[in-house]
């Protein structure tokens, strides 16, 4: 496959459209070893100038009105990559504890590429949100569902699971587990 906007395009779309097929093109793409991890690096350097732009153009403030100092892209890169990194290891050793069999580079391209799919959304989002709020609030809601939807039937292929159920109730029991981890304060 040729790397274009067209075929990105393409395979955006079977991401949304039907994302274990999606997953399956994926894994049979020619990207072998260290390049998936060069995949990781690439999709974190995007997603650290999309976001560092954000934050450029809407700076956060506090609620007394001060500004907060601006992240430098190379901080947003180091926390996305160290993010797909970290959730592609707790994908591994879950999966692995649920009797999957999944390559940790497999996980690598697969959550690198979920990872630039919510980096499309994202952008979608913050399009919508400045041209439409009402249908940027709702695109922002649907993604969630969305990409719930997708990582699981990426975890699915990936480790060769029969059905999607056990990685969605994997994701959503994660999801409990560090929200009750953070309501502890541990």
């Amino acid at each position: 496959m040729e790397l274009s906007v067209a075929n990105i395009w393409i395979l955006l779309r079977l991401t949304v459209m039907n994302p274990g097929q999606a997953a399956q093109f994926l894994l049979r793409l020619p990207i072998l070893g260290r390049n998936r991890f060069a995949v990781l690096l690439v999709v974190s350097a995007l997603s650290a100038a999309v976001l560092w732009a954000t934050y450029a153009m809407f700076p956060m403030t506090m609620p007394d009105g001060t500004e907060l100092e601006p992240v430098g892209p190379l901080s947003w890169a180091v926390m996305v990559g160290g993010g797909v990194l970290i959730t592609t290891g707790l994908i591994f050793v879950g999966g692995r504890v649920a009797g999957g069999k999944a390559a940790f580079s497999d996980l690598i391209l697969l959550v690198s590429w979920f990872q630039f799919l919510q980096l499309a959304l994202y952008i979608a989002q913050m399009v919508l949100i400045v041209l439409l709020p009402p249908l940027g609030a709702l695109v922002a809601l649907a993604s969630v569902g969305l990409t719930l939807w997708v990582l699981a039937n990426f975890i699915k292929v990936a480790n060769g699971f029969a059905s999607v159920l056990g990685p969605i109730l994997g994701i959503i029991g994660a999801m409990v587990l560090v929200f009750l981890l953070l309501l502890s304060g541990a």
